[in-house]
C-alpha cells in the first residue's frame, strides 16, 4: 500500500471552519533510502516498509474518521501507532481559520519524526504559526506555503531558525522579499530545492543571496519574478553549479542569461522559459551546446525557431520532453528532432500553422517511445490525428 491516507472531519468547535488532512504514507522513491525519509507508517527505523502492518493501520484511521466526528476523530488518528513522516494540510471551506492550536500539539507530540508539511491549502497562515510551533519538529525537511502571502518577515526568520536542516521549500506566491530570501538562505545552507514562483518583488539581491550560501541547489523556480535579470541568473550558475533544474517562465531573461546558466551549469537536465519573449535562437544555440544532458526544454509561446530547435535536437539528443508550441517553428525543426532525439516521448506542437502531416508522420516513424503529441489549432489532418489515436499516442 503506497500512496495516501485522505482523512476528512468536521471539527465540534464552532470556531474552527471545516478542514481535511491527507496522511501521505510512503513515495517508493524515499524507501530503503538510507540518507532519505522512509514516509512508511512502519517505525522501523527508516528502513523499511511493512505492506501488512500498513493496511491495518491504513483501515483502523479510515475507520475512526469514518464512525466518529471532529476532535474525537482526529484523537483517534494521533494514537501513535501510526508514525506519519509527511502530512498535507488543506482547508475544504471557503472561508478559513488558522491551524487550531490543539490540532498543531497532538502532532508534534505524536509524530515528532515529521519530515515534510504542507501548509498550501491555509492561505491565513501568519508568522505566529512558526513561532509557536517551529521547533517542535527538528526533522523537517520539506515544508510547502505556498499562497500563504502573510507568512511576513518574521515568520521566514522562525523559519530559517526552527528548520536549518530544511532540503526543499514552496515558497511560491508568499510575497516573499529580498532580505527574507536572505535571512533563510543564510540558515538553510543545505537547501536543494526552492520554488519563489510568483514573487514580484524579488530581485537579483534576493538571488545571489540564495546562490552565496545554498551551493548545492539543484532546482530553483523564478518564474514570473520580473526584476531579476540576466546578472542574477549568471551570478546563481556561477555559484550553484550543480543546478539541475530552473524554471524561468515569464521573465526578462534573456540570451546572455541563458548561456551564462548553460556555460556553469552543464549538467541541467530541464529548462522551461515559456512565455519569455526576451531571447533568441541565438541563446538556445549556445544552451545547447553546453548542456547535452537536457531532457525537457519549455519554449511555449516564445520565438524560437528552426535554428535553435535544430542545435538543440543535434546536441542534446537525450531529449524525451519538448514544447515549442506557439513558436516559429516549421517542419524543419520536427525532422530535426526525429532524425536525432530518437527516445522522444512528448512533443507539444500546438498553434503552429506550419507544420503539416509528412513532418508528424516522421517523428512517429523515428520516435518510437512518443506517448504525447500535442498538435491544436495546426494544419495536421483529422486523419492524421485518428490514426495516430489508434496507434495508442495520445493527441491534444
Amino acid at each position: 500500500v503506497l500512496g495516501a491516507i485522505h482523512a476528512s472531519a468536521l471539527i465540534d468547535d464552532p470556531k474552527i471552519y471545516k478542514f481535511a488532512s491527507e496522511f501521505l504514507y510512503s513515495k517508493s522513491n524515499y524507501i530503503k533510502t538510507k540518507d532519505t525519509i522512509d514516509y512508511s507508517p512502519v517505525d522501523d527505523g527508516g528502513v523499511g516498509f511493512d505492506t501488512e502492518k500498513s493496511a491495518k493501520n491504513y483501515g483502523r484511521l479510515k475507520a475512526a474518521l469514518a464512525n466518529k466526528k471532529g476532535k474525537e476523530a482526529l484523537e483517534e488518528s494521533f494514537n501513535g501507532q501510526i508514525d506519519i513522516r509527511s502530512l498535507y494540510v488543506g482547508f475544504i471551506a471557503p472561508r478559513t481559520a488558522n491551524i487550531s492550536d490543539w490540532y498543531i500539539d497532538e502532532l508534534s507530540r505524536f509524530h515528532p519524526k515529521l519530515a515534510r508539511l504542507d501548509f498550501s491549502g491555509c492561505p491565513e497562515m501568519t508568522g505566529e504559526t512558526f513561532e509557536r510551533w517551529g521547533a517542535r519538529f527538528p526533522n523537517l525537511m520539506f515544508l510547502d506555503i505556498h499562497n500563504c502571502a502573510n507568512i511576513g518577515s518574521k515568520g521566514t526568520v522562525r523559519i530559517g531558525e526552527h528548520f536549518r536542516g530544511l532540503r526543499e521549500i514552496d515558497l511560491s506566491f508568499t510575497s516573499i522579499k529580498d532580505d527574507q530570501i536572505t535571512v533563510l538562505a543564510e540558515c538553510c545552507l543545505g537547501l536543494r530545492e526552492v520554488n519563489l514562483c510568483g514573487n514580484r518583488d524579488i530581485t537579483d539581491i534576493g538571488v545571489i543571496s540564495l546562490a552565496r550560501h545554498c551551493k548545492g541547489l539543484q532546482f530553483i523556480d523564478l518564474s514570473s519574478d520580473s526584476h531579476v535579470t540576466d546578472a542574477g541568473i549568471i551570478h546563481l550558475a556561477e555559484q550553484c553549479k550543480m543546478l539541475q533544474k530552473v524554471c524561468l517562465r515569464n521573465t526578462l531573461i534573456g540570451d546572455a542569461g541563458i548561456i551564462g546558466l548553460a556555460k556553469h551549469c552543464r549538467g541541467l537536465r530541464l529548462l522551461d522559459l515559456a512565455r519569455n519573449q526576451h531571447f533568441t535562437d541565438a541563446g538556445i544555440i549556445g544552451l545547447a551546446e553546453y548542456c547535452m544532458e537536457l531532457q525537457e526544454v519549455n519554449f511555449q509561446n516564445t520565438n524560437v525557431g528552426d535554428a535553435a530547435i535544430a542545435s538543440l535536437a543535434k546536441y542534446c539528443i537525450r531529449l524525451q520532453k519538448v514544447n515549442i508550441s506557439a513558436s516559429n517553428i516549421t517542419d524543419a525543426a520536427i525532422n530535426h528532432l526525429a532524425q536525432y532525439c530518437k527516445g522522444l516521448q512528448e512533443a507539444l506542437l500546438g498553434r503552429n500553422d506550419r507544420i503539416t502531416d509528412s513532418a508528424i508522420i516522421n517523428l512517429v516513424e523515428q520516435c518510437a517511445d512518443l506517448k504525447m503529441i500535442g498538435m491544436q489549432y495546426t494544419n495536421i489532418s483529422n486523419a492524421l490525428a485518428l490514426n495516430l489515436v489508434q496507434k495508442g499516442i495520445r493527441v491534444r
